[in-house]
């Protein structure tokens, strides 16, 4: 079943083992670094930056692990997102709705309530919204729903996180020889504290 916080947090703990990964990739390579130096070399600082071509090709596995785990989770999430939009609504719900779109005159309240009581199913909710947008027009007057389904913008929601996932982790490895993972660290904490991917 689609869930926008499942989704959410599926792709900040990939993100952060991402950072966690390349940080790893940084320290092994800065061992082979200075296994390398010749005595009265010059060592250099740990300091997060790769300094050898293992170094890099490390990463670049890493990071491109990382973006393929996100575009599973993201095809995961629209295939259960498509499999709940294409879901039949129940005989009851199609019953209610029927007889809803057969009367001239629907209140309200009887809206709020057929999408409180079938709201849940796509289907059923597409239906009552376009009744709600029917006696919108007829009654001439603004009809307030504070009812959605879950799956309201799903799809958009999707190709957001994954639009914006593959830009975050190309932000902050634009450098292959300094990742910023601590931008990426950052970017996940103020993901998760909003609730989406940003």
């Amino acid at each position: 079943m689609f869930d926008r916080k499942t989704t959410s947090d599926k792709i900040s703990a990939t993100l952060s083992k991402l950072a966690d990964d390349v940080d790893a990739a940084a320290g092994n390579d800065y061992r082979r670094y200075t296994s390398r130096l010749a005595p009265g070399d010059t060592i250099e600082p740990m300091d997060g930056t790769i300094r050898t071509d293992e170094g890099r090709a490390e990463c670049s596995r890493i990071i491109a692990a990382a973006k393929e785990r996100v575009r599973e989770i993201c095809d995961q999430a629209r295939d259960e997102a498509l499999a709940e939009m294409a879901e039949a609504p129940s005989p009851a719900a199609t019953a209610f709705i029927a007889g809803l779109e057969a009367r001239d005159k629907v209140s309200a309240d009887e809206l709020v309530a057929g999408l409180r009581a079938y709201g849940d199913n796509w289907t059923a909710y597409n239906a009552m919204m376009a009744l709600v947008k029917r006696e919108e027009t007829r009654q001439k007057t603004i009809i307030p729903i504070n009812v959605s389904n879950t799956l309201e913008g799903a799809t958009d929601y999707i190709d957001g996180a994954r639009a914006s996932t593959s830009t975050t982790i190309s932000k902050c490895f634009r450098n292959p020889t300094k990742p910023d993972t601590a931008g990426l660290r950052l970017h996940v904490s103020f993901s998760q504290y909003l609730g989406e991917i940003l």
